[in-house]
């Protein structure tokens, strides 16, 4: 039937029956013909019929012995065994039940081989059915119930979103209206999974419990939205549904290969008392694409690919692990294994516990799998390795052995799965890590990122990695390494080669995905900056000369160290935890602190309690992580020395009520779950995936956490967004890619006059054309002049400012390159140019410099709005004032827009005519005012953070308005100051005239400022 014929909901319904009977080779079944038991739940004359062809022998014995009570008695016992204390549904399915000394088994799976004739005879003898409008109890209806020889494995409830309903309302349904103490209903002993389904999205729980019955996705992902499905030209966006998972082969590979029931200690965090925690697991549909993947490419190639698993955090990684490591160890191709091993490599001895539980759930066989212990040997692997055991899980620890031995094995095969990309915190595997790496270690500690190494990159660099850097590999060896947040090196090392020849995920279950599926939080959601202003002052009367960003350097450290800064942020950040945090979780939240080095941890640390004490506040209590040793005042402090607890011992300790507090430098902020976290505050420069994994800490969730909050001292959210954007989807983070915004950044850099379009033309011809030396020289000669123009402007503001501009402009085009198509030689001529001119700019002697005793530093005061803070530049920096404090009314001082311009035409040698720019002005505004996202922004938010969606929107806006004055508009993208006074006074006017949907503002309000009154220094009105 058509999909645009199918209206209602039995429509729908008919469809799918149709499709099972005649595609799939199901049954069709009918309630109303008295094929369903209401007292076992089941298809009773589809399950005798399958018992006595397939188990004719036993069932005359039972015959035999009980006559025309056998059907009954069979009955009886099948249902007794499903209802005893430890019997459940899906146990009794694989195993079977016993009638006497008579055992019967309940399906056939297919067999890995072809030797045995008689199992693959008993294969083809499954019963699959469906039946619809199937009545579980008296006025209960269920619209579709999939049975497996007569015993019901799913019951399905549909929508059609035609008729103005959706999977919502199936939900709704199956918590309000349905009874989960039925025999069909009943956790463990009736159907295994529920599902709702619409014609878009897919559903489902394994336990239903009214209210708290949890429905999980079941859906494969839509690159726009990131949840539920892509549009399907074919038919539903949910056929997968029953085209892909309700077949023959995946039904019974669902049930001996991926259910299982998960027990876990759960611990009652008020009584302290533990018990037993289960739940039926059931894969979410990236879980089950991902293993399948990676097998049915295994099948074909054997061991000769290696494959990168791109899982955002909350994918279920740890079972998606377990299921891929099963299903490997027992994969054959005629009859012949795959591999011979598999070995799990984890950074977290926890996961060793999980892995082993989640692999022992699916199959109860001995020596499937050995956990190796902290206290291994080399000859423990080994033995391992060279015995029967399929399934080896080991820590990163351990990796140098066993590449030891699986080097020297080569008549072997082996599946090496790598969970996280990542290193766990230990001190013990950092140094094992750093050995490996090598030199690679020295560039991640002149990057201060010596936090965030990543064990592909440890593999890369010992034997195995060494091949793979000419793109060799061991070719009885596969990597499969799970990771959220792929660095370039490791996705070139280990990713998949698409059809543009680049290299890429071969599965991906993104950071979006997750958020809007619910299985973390966002943290960019409720994320600030907190600006504080700073004068560094020159102590001594020698103006010595040093090299600019090695002095900039020594500064940055000075600042981050001082006791006066530290002691500043301690009070904002235990003032805010106090008023915004602490009360979450019902008072078990916690809050990480993200600071520079070592030593700043260490002052916070100190800082922190001795602020804690003058205020006399309780319950607050903080812990300090980091590695190594530090020197104070000639002696050694260490992290356990300052807690007085050990190293291992810090993340549980952490989890109790007695530590709210985790202050941490190049520790914890990779590799570390704790779901209480709700508030970090960072006061740390962090870039690329560095700044993904450290906020990421934030996003597990946990029983009462719906938002976390991030307050950060140093970085801004634009440059924390951009680091997101590479992991969060194929797509750029909130805003859509515009192609013609390259365009827009181009204007702004042909503005200054830096760049000319002939020499990038001419370096473009030397660059792709020309392997002489003496050429390769010609292309300096471009270079320095642009050089030499971009050194011309006298203000290091500016120089900086266009600097950003230059590397925004080339991170843009290299970021609309990879997810478009756009194609541009103009643009593509300026971005090469503009690459390596970006490396002559920052080209500076290295030696390292010493500023003590030269400079000190004064701290002004912070103010915080929202939130957004911005410094009281107008007032004096002693007064040490932080939030909350008192502090004196500072008198803004106005001009005239007329004496504006006069004084800026004075000091530029401009000659603007303030009528003309008035007009420019008034076009503008005009233009943000229709901007539909301003709009929405107005309605939806507080005027502090319309400030900071109008700061991106003003740039455009100047350069899409008409103007007779194009210098003037050129003049306003060039100089930000300039530009914060003029559009700074309307910033509230304009947000009001959004917000109340107004068609222009009224200037004449007394309680406003007249139209030709600027506010001068007014940076409380206007942040950009």
């Amino acid at each position: 039937m058509p999909k645009t014929l199918i209206k209602e909901r039995y429509d729908y319904q008919r469809y799918i029956i149709d499709y099972l009977v005649e595609k799939n080779g199901f049954i069709e079944r009918s309630y109303n013909a008295g094929h369903y038991d209401q007292v076992t739940a089941m298809d009773t004359e589809l399950f005798l019929n399958f018992i006595k062809d397939t188990q004719s022998e036993s069932y005359r014995k039972i015959v035999r012995q009980f006559d025309s009570n056998a059907d009954q008695i069979i009955l009886n016992k099948y249902n007794e065994r499903v209802l005893s204390k430890n019997g459940m549904t899906l146990d009794v399915l694989k195993h079977g039940f016993d009638v006497g000394m008579e055992h019967f088994d309940l399906l056939y799976v297919k067999p890995t081989t072809s030797i045995n004739t008689k199992s693959i005879e008993d294969y083809h003898k499954n019963r699959f059915s469906v039946m619809e409008e199937v009545y579980h109890k008296d006025g209960e209806r269920i619209d579709l119930v999939i049975f497996l020889n007569g015993i019901p494995l799913f019951a399905i409830e549909l929508k059609a979103n035609s008729s103005g309903q959706s999977y919502k309302n199936a939900i709704k349904q199956w918590r309000n209206d349905r009874t989960p103490t039925s025999r069909l209903l009943k956790w463990k002993k009736g159907v295994l999974v529920c599902f709702a389904v619409d014609f878009k999205r897919v559903y489902m729980t394994t336990h239903l419990e009214r209210q708290k019955t949890f429905f999980l996705p079941f859906n494969k992902g839509d690159d726009e939205s990131g949840t539920g499905n892509c549009p399907n030209p074919d038919g539903f966006g949910v056929s997968y549904l029953w085209e892909d998972i309700f077949t023959k082969d995946m039904i019974l590979l669902l049930l001996t290969k991926y259910i299982f029931l998960e027990q876990k200690p759960d611990q009652d965090e008020k009584t302290g008392k533990v018990k037993l925690k289960e739940r039926l697991i059931f894969p979410r549909f990236h879980q089950l694409r991902a293993v399948r993947k990676v097998l049915r490419d295994m099948e074909e190639f054997r061991t000769e690919r290696n494959y990168l698993i791109q899982h955002s955090a909350g994918s279920g990684k740890t079972n998606t692990i377990a299921w891929l490591a099963h299903q490997l160890a027992n994969l054959k191709v005629d009859n012949i294994s795959v591999v011979d091993s598999v070995i799990i490599i984890t950074d977290r001895v926890v996961v060793d516990r999980q892995l082993q539980a989640a692999i022992e759930g699916l199959e109860h066989k001995q020596g499937l799998i050995k956990v190796m212990g902290e206290d291994s040997t080399s000859n423990d692997l080994a033995d391992a390795l060279n015995g029967r055991t399929r399934i080896i899980v080991s820590t990163i620890h351990k990796f140098s052995y066993i590449l030891d031995i699986i080097s020297n094995q080569n008549e072997k095969r082996f599946a090496v799965i790598i969970d996280e990309a990542h290193s766990s915190t230990a001190g013990t595997l950092i140094n094992n890590v750093n050995k490996a790496l090598g030199n690679q270690l020295k560039d991640n500690e002149q990057d201060g990122e010596t936090d965030n190494i990543d064990v592909l990159e440890a593999l890369v660099a010992q034997k195995v990695g060494s091949d793979l850097d000419s793109r060799k590999k061991q070719p009885n060896v596969s990597m499969i390494a799970f990771t959220a947040t792929p660095k370039p090196k490791t996705l070139k090392k280990f990713g998949t080669m698409n059809a543009e020849g680049h290299p890429e995920p071969f599965d991906l279950y993104s950071m979006k995905q997750a958020i809007e599926e619910g299985f973390i939080l966002d943290v960019l959601k409720n994320y600030y900056e907190y600006n504080t202003y700073i004068k560094l002052i020159q102590k001594t009367q020698d103006d010595e000369l040093f090299d600019t960003s090695q002095a900039k350097r020594w500064m940055k450290r000075f600042v981050e160290t001082h006791d006066t800064y530290i002691g500043q942020k301690v009070e904002v950040i235990v003032e805010h935890f106090r008023e915004e945090v602490m009360g979450l979780l019902d008072g078990q939240a916690k809050a990480m602190v993200v600071t520079s080095s070592r030593e700043a941890a260490y002052k916070y640390y100190n800082a922190f309690n001795q602020y804690v004490v003058d205020k006399g506040y309780q319950h607050i209590k903080p812990l300090v992580a980091f590695s190594g040793k530090l020197k104070v005042d000639n002696n050694e402090v260490t992290e356990v020395s300052i807690n007085g607890i050990s190293e291992d011992e810090l993340p549980d300790k952490f989890n109790t009520d007695e530590y709210q507090v985790l202050l941490v430098a190049n520790k914890y902020q990779t590799g570390f779950d704790q779901p209480k976290l709700v508030a970090m505050y960072v006061d740390k420069k962090l870039h690329g995936v560095t700044a993904v994994q450290t906020l990421s800490r934030l996003n597990r969730i946990y029983k009462g956490k719906n938002k976390t909050i991030v307050l950060d001292f140093v970085n801004t959210y634009d440059d924390i967004e951009k680091a997101f954007s590479k992991y969060y989807t194929n797509t750029k983070l909130i805003r859509d890619i515009n192609p013609r915004d390259i365009f827009k950044l181009k204007q702004k850099i042909d503005i200054r006059n830096i760049l000319d379009v002939d020499d990038m033309h001419q370096f473009s011809i030397i660059y792709y054309t020309q392997t002489k030396v003496s050429a390769k020289n010609k292309a300096e000669y471009y270079l320095d002049k642009a050089l030499a123009r971009f050194n011309s402007h006298k203000s290091e503001e500016e120089r900086d400012n266009m600097l950003k501009e230059l590397r925004s402009f080339n991170s843009f085009y290299e970021f609309l390159t990879q997810v478009t198509s756009f194609k541009d030689e103009g643009i593509h001529e300026m971005y090469l140019f503009i690459h390596y001119l970006i490396k002559e700019i920052e080209i500076g002697p290295s030696e390292p410099i010493d500023l003590t005793g030269k400079i000190d530093a004064q701290f002004g005061k912070t103010k915080r709005g929202d939130f957004h803070i911005e410094p009281d530049l107008e007032e004096n920096i002693g007064d040490m004032g932080l939030p909350g404090a008192d502090s004196p009314v500072v008198q803004r001082q106005f001009k005239k827009l007329s004496d504006l311009i006069a004084e800026y035409n004075e000091l530029h040698g401009t000659s603007f005519d303030p009528k003309s720019a008035m007009k420019i002005v008034e076009q503008t505004i005009e233009t943000l005012a229709s901007d539909s996202e301003l709009i929405q922004q107005a309605k939806v938010n507080t005027v502090n953070d319309f400030k900071s969606a109008l700061s991106d929107k003003i740039d455009d806006a100047i350069m899409d308005s008409a103007t007779e004055n194009q210098t003037f508009n050129n003049e306003l993208l060039v100089a930000d100051d300039f530009k914060k006074s003029i559009f700074g006074v309307f910033t509230e006017e304009l947000y009001l005239r959004l917000r109340d949907g107004k068609k222009e503002v009224d200037y004449t309000d007394q309680k406003k400022q007249p139209i030709d009154m600027v506010a001068e220094n007014d940076d409380d009105n206007f942040s950009m």
